[in-house]
């Protein structure tokens, strides 16, 4: 029976300072004995004197009381408590020996002398004090002992003495003349009698929750009408018969209304403590009612089905957690036997494993079981937890299983696993090392690529410190960057850190590249290398290092030569300037000179051919020309600036115009056209390709020349074009269109030297771009170009 805490704590602290009372007032006596004051024996005046083997067996009872109330693992005190017992056990029994067989022991004055006038037993205690102390000592005895039995018969033994002593003290209440007289049959005194209540009401709560007074500290209802009611019961029939006595013995009244007043004070007042008690049960239900409902509520409500069951295996209650897991109703459960929500093959010995539980009962927490499999009403099966408790009520002991369906964990469970699986798999297969280690530097686990590239097998390396694999050398600093790694641990891609070196178990030394993360193992962190062996990418940087070495050579190399081609370049540029052009000047100049002056002397024919002379030669200077702008195009050191497009192309339409103003001509240009490049360079190259534009459309009735840029996607380069309504040209030969000296159209139809185009494609690339164009034979021609 559970008991309650704090009404224990009372008792056990009455019992304490109670036997320590009846302790030192024994010790008043005995000194009072041994230094002969007389005071210190009666205790009060007009009273006889406690004997001296009375005082020394109340000090021996409250000591070994004391001592019984230590630790109970503590043998010392108990040893202690029940020598003091035997003790008062022995001079008790000598005691009634003396009065049984009228004989004198020489026990009454061993220790102090009595007056002989006084008693005709001088210093021996009373007869029915001597049977008290019989029955305290062997009561003190039986708390020794750990068995129910024991304490029942000690509890009872004191409930004797207890007993013995009020009919003493009632007596001493209502008629003190009739009692306690030293006599020759000295009965118990009023300090005796006192003491004994003392001693035996501290004796009776030492062990209250066990024995006869089981229920007195109990938290049941029983326990607490017992602790409200014994009170009144025991004093309220003490107070009205006090008053009637003292109101009959005054002359208040005669006997017979003495009686009647005396029952009715009774009845009256029994009446108010079972309505007060009544009022108090209610409250008391009231409270009890709500806090079944709050249970009933919390029990509903559980995430976890609970189900209850009697020693039969019966079902007495189920919550709604219950009925969804299984799909029964609660109708439909109550009263089954439980193994109606187990599978067939668990039946049988799941009722075994059911009395073995009632039979010892003990809680058991949720997961310490074996795994089981639950029943559905549809048949489905499902693996279930299940934990187990029990509780003992009215009705006899009720088992609870608390079940929690593992379904989702189980699935939770086998992922993880898997994902273990697959995760030891990479781990296994990856094509570096990867080492993990705990805080101390020691390695906790390595792949099968660690084993391959350091020669040591992963039983080898496990438990060893890391710095095992690098050359002696990096010890010290190693240690310490592994150090502060841990105490500011983040993660380090491979590459970024310092370039290490390995040792093998061999002694040999390898480049490696070391990436760091961490991880963590419980509270404690775990870092994580990932060691790449380098020794083929170094060999391959070596091998790219002379490459580029020799590369460089054959650069400056090629550069000189590239130099001195253009140094002949240029010399060639210088004598095709003047050593060609001053021939053609004088062919054209004489071929003049012959038609200006001797004109009339010759006849058609001949002036016919002396103009052809001329134009040949002029195309021949201009093609002279044309060759030498393309070889400067090369050479020229270009100069990087911010070029406004559309005034370029403004002034080069102005300069066209001009040169044949009554043309029917319509420029379109889209404004604020800039980039980024050579302002000359790009002048040229507008030039050629609105020059060619105005060409090529003056056979047409109206010339319309368009220049503007193409919208652009995010990140493309802005792509211009230059448009006309012209002649066109067949794409069959666009690849004809950039090659210098290729024309698509005879001299007769358009004049040019063919390289206007070759010049724009290179002026072009120089500034990173790209030309090319679209077109269709009289339906014009589209030149587009980025930069």
């Amino acid at each position: 029976m559970v008991t309650y805490a704090p009404v224990l704590r009372i008792f056990r602290r009455y019992s304490k300072t109670a036997s320590s009372t009846v302790i030192l007032i024994g010790s008043g006596v005995i000194v009072g004995w041994l230094l002969d004051v007389a005071p210190l024996k009666s205790l009060l005046p007009g009273l006889a004197a406690m004997k001296f083997n009375t005082a020394l067996c109340f000090v021996l009872s409250g000591l070994a009381l004391g001592l019984f109330q230590g630790n109970e693992s503590q043998s010392s005190r108990h040893i202690g408590g029940r020598t003091c017992a035997g003790v008062v056990a022995g001079i008790a029994l000598l005691t009634l020996i003396e009065y049984g067989w009228n004989k004198n022991l020489g026990l009454d004055q061993l220790f102090a002398r009595d007056n002989p006038s006084v008693t005709p037993h001088p210093g021996r205690m009373s007869l029915i004090t001597a049977f008290n102390f019989a029955l305290i000592s062997m009561a003190l005895l039986g708390f020794t002992q750990t068995s129910q039995r024991s304490y029942l018969i000690a509890q009872a033994l004191t409930l004797i003495v207890l007993i013995i002593v009020i009919l003493r003290l009632v007596g001493y209440i209502y008629n003190p003349q009739s009692l306690y007289k030293a006599g020759a049959f000295s009965t118990i005194a009023a300090h005796t009698a006192i003491l004994f209540l003392l001693l035996g009401t501290a004796m009776l709560v030492h062990r209250a929750e066990y024995g006869l007074l089981v229920l007195l500290p109990s938290d049941s209802m029983g326990g607490v009408l017992v602790r409200r009611l014994l009170p009144a019961a025991f004093l309220a029939p003490l107070l009205v018969g006090w008053i009637e006595m003292m109101g009959e013995n005054l002359g208040y009244y005669n006997a017979e209304f003495a009686r009647t007043l005396s029952t009715l004070s009774t009845t009256v007042f029994f009446v108010l403590v079972i309505w007060w008690t009544g009022y108090q049960i209610n409250r008391v239900h009231s409270t009890l009612q709500a806090s079944e409902a709050h249970h009933h509520r919390l029990l509903e409500s559980a995430p976890i089905a609970i189900v209850n069951i009697d020693s039969s295996g019966l079902i007495q209650f189920v919550n709604a957690k219950t009925s969804e897991m299984f799909g029964y109703s609660p109708q439909e459960l109550i009263g089954q036997p439980v193994e109606l929500l187990l599978p067939e093959r668990f039946r049988q010995r799941h009722a075994h494993h059911r009395g073995a539980f009632f039979a010892d009962p003990r809680t058991r927490p949720m997961g310490l079981t074996l795994d089981l499999a639950g029943r559905r009403q549809d048949g489905a099966e499902f693996p279930i937890e299940v934990g187990l408790s029990y509780s003992q009520t009215a009705g006899g002991l009720l088992g609870m299983s608390f079940i929690n369906d593992v379904t989702e964990r189980n699935q939770r469970d086998f992922e993880l696993r898997e994902s273990e699986s697959r995760y030891r798999r990479l781990l296994e297969t990856a094509p570096i090392g990867i080492v993990n280690i705990d805080e101390q530097g020691v390695i906790q686990l390595v792949n099968a690529k660690t084993s391959e590239m350091f020669g040591y097998s992963a039983g080898e390396l496990i438990g060893q410190s890391v710095e095992l694999l690098l050359p002696t050398a990096l010890h010290t600093k190693h240690v310490h960057h592994r150090a502060s790694f841990f105490a500011d641990p983040r993660t380090r891609l491979m590459g970024m850190g310092l370039q290490l070196a390995g040792r093998r178990q061999d002694g040999s030394e390898f480049p490696i590249e070391v990436g760091l993360s961490y991880t963590h193992v419980g509270n404690q962190f775990r870092a994580m290398s990932f060691i790449n062996d380098i020794t083929q990418r170094k060999q391959a940087e070596a091998e790219i290092h002379k490459l580029n070495a020799e590369l460089e050579q054959r650069v400056i190399e090629r550069t000189a030569r590239l130099e001195a081609l253009n140094r002949e370049l240029e010399a060639f540029g210088y004598s095709v300037s003047h050593d060609l052009r001053a021939p053609l000047r004088g062919i054209d100049g004489f071929s003049l000179a012959l038609l200006e002056d001797y004109g009339d002397q010759l006849d058609a024919e001949a002036q016919g051919y002396l103009r052809r002379i001329r134009a040949n030669a002029q195309r021949m200077a201009q093609l002279i020309d044309d060759l030498l702008k393309l070889s400067q195009l090369t050479r020229q050191p270009m100069r990087q600036e911010q070029v406004d497009l559309s005034a370029l192309a403004h002034e080069v339409a102005m300069t066209l115009k001009s040169t044949d103003p009554q043309r029917e001509a319509e420029f379109l240009i889209e404004s604020n056209l800039t980039t980024f490049g050579d302002a000359h360079l790009l002048r040229i190259g507008l030039e050629n390709l609105i020059g060619n534009a105005w060409k090529f459309s003056e056979k047409q009735p109206q010339s319309r020349i368009e220049f503007g840029c193409l919208e652009q996607s995010n990140g493309d380069k802005r792509t211009y074009f230059v448009r006309d309504n012209g002649a066109g040209f067949d794409m069959a030969y666009a690849d004809k269109l950039f090659g210098a000296f290729q024309r698509l159209h005879s001299m007769n139809e358009y004049q040019g030297t063919g390289i206007g185009l070759a010049t724009v494609q290179r002026i072009i690339q120089r500034h990173g771009g790209q030309i090319w164009a679209e077109g269709a034979v009289q339906q014009g021609a589209t030149f587009y170009f980025t930069l």
